[in-house]
């Protein structure tokens, strides 16, 4: 026959191995929601920071458009008015009966005139273009960080129910059982 004390320890012992069972489902159920939620956040971050790069993208593309069509605009203007102010001194030179080295000399500072404005507007457009560059490695940088800035969910580890405490309670009652029968 077996002694209520070693059954009733053995019951004990079993519904507390139970409920800690249970308690490690529920946990570990909850930190399975815990990583697929994280999951979804961070698909949908992924998303935005996409978007959000690819429309500042879009715009820094779309100034740096704009800018080669004004510089583009300023040149030609440019050139008709070197045009005009050349044809101009051809006229009055001939009207004065001016000719030679001056008057040569003078077409060629005006051809002068117009290399250097058109060269400083083509160092404007190619400034713009590297800040546009730059601004454009500034967004990538930004959509990266973005996405880095959420980190998945790592699960922490969850005690399982404790068996080795189990036989040792179980098995601490049967050896009090047994020495208490060798004692009488």
């Amino acid at each position: 026959m077996c002694d209520p004390t070693i059954a009733m320890t053995a019951a004990s012992t079993a519904l507390s191995l139970y409920a800690q069972q249970q308690n490690t489902d529920v946990q570990t159920e909850h930190q399975n929601n815990l990583m697929i939620q994280r999951q979804q956040e961070m698909e949908a971050n992924q998303i935005l920071a996409n978007r959000a790069a690819s429309n500042e993208q879009s715009q820094i593309n779309k100034q740096v458009i704009e800018k080669q069509i004004e510089t583009s605009q300023t040149m030609t203007e440019n050139s008709i008015e070197a045009a005009k102010a050349r044809a101009a001194q051809i006229v009055a030179s001939g009207e004065s009966g001016v000719s030679g080295k001056s008057v040569d000399h003078l077409l060629a500072d005006l051809a002068a005139k117009e290399a250097r404005f058109e060269d400083s507007v083509r160092q404007n457009q190619e400034g713009f273009a590297r800040n546009a560059e730059d601004r454009k490695d500034t967004v990538e940088a930004k959509r990266q960080g973005r996405i880095a800035s959420v980190q998945p969910y790592i699960p922490k580890p969850i005690a399982g129910p404790d068996w080795a405490g189990a036989v040792m309670k179980v098995g601490g009652a049967g050896i009090r059982y047994w020495e208490s029968k060798q004692n009488k």
